[in-house]
């Protein structure tokens, strides 16, 4: 079923708003086509769908990153804290509240940690914002406190995550865009991802997440979109989607056995009773 306008989600005066989204890319390959899409403030949403269903050209589109890959929005429109964001360029939208995480971490390899960190504050003129979003990531990723001072780039692919998700929110995002956050890494540094996801998202910030892990994805998520050749097939609750016998059989598998509780994870994070590597 192709989805229809958001209604309920809609009536709370959503931080981010999708309509009708039409995206292409060289004016003629089409990724998107009637695209919906609601993320309320505070709350964290799920992308999911297979390689190729336009979930990258949906963040590419909110991030303004669609032009930097030869792709335009032909038609539809988003609106970020109840204001149209359509062609605004990135540096602005960051300074707005959006920042985004892509696929494949791209950060600084040849940069220390600490010069990654300081690179996504660029935004930032107060000096005493960036020192308590420092304080922040440095309490939120305690390996990145630990190798401040060494290359990013000889990392682990964890702590490389750890340092793109920690640069985004040196500019303080109202809504983070992560992209593929759990790609290529051990099922238990994923676990301290989500767990770390989630903690983000209590202490205020709005994320909408893209994944193949859709177990990971909708353990996390309160509300859910899976794209399929670029229109939204379905959408619904975390556990709407949980219990489709379609998603079950395309995208959850075995993932949905012995889920991991990332919430209680969040709360062991926050007590310090979890060291990294630590299960509840």
């Amino acid at each position: 079923m192709v989805d229809s306008a958001p209604t309920t989600e809609a009536a709370h005066t959503p931080l981010l708003l999708v309509r009708d989204l039409d995206v292409v890319y060289g004016g003629a390959i089409r990724a998107l086509h009637g695209v919906n899409l609601v993320v309320r403030e505070g709350s964290i949403v799920a992308l999911l769908g297979a390689n190729g269903a336009g979930k990258t050209s949906l963040l590419r589109a909110v991030s303004g990153l669609l032009a930097a890959n030869n792709g335009s929005i032909r038609q539809g429109s988003i609106e970020f804290a109840g204001a149209s964001i359509l062609g605004v360029a990135p540096p602005k939208l960051v300074r707005r509240g959006i920042a985004q995480v892509m696929e494949a971490r791209r950060i600084f390899a040849e940069l220390t940690v600490d010069e990654n960190l300081k690179a996504g504050a660029h935004t930032r003129r107060n000096r005493a914002e960036v020192q308590t979003n420092y304080d922040r990531v440095l309490t939120l990723f305690p390996r990145l406190a630990e190798r401040h001072k060494q290359t990013a780039g000889y990392l682990s692919g964890g702590e490389q995550q750890m340092v793109a998700i920690g640069r985004a929110l040196m500019a303080s995002p109202r809504l983070l865009l992560l992209d593929e956050p759990s790609l290529g890494l051990a099922p238990l540094i994923v676990e301290q991802i989500g767990a770390i996801v989630s903690e983000i998202n209590r202490q205020g910030t709005s994320v909408l997440i893209v994944e193949q892990n859709a177990a990971m994805a909708l353990r996390l998520a309160e509300y859910g979109y899976v794209l399929a050749n670029g229109v939204v097939a379905k959408r619904g609750t975390r556990d709407e989607l949980m219990a489709d016998s379609d998603i079950q059989e395309f995208y959850l598998g075995d993932g949905a056995r012995g889920a991991v509780d990332y919430r209680a994870m969040r709360d062991g994070f926050r007590a310090g009773a979890l060291m990294p590597g630590a299960r509840p």
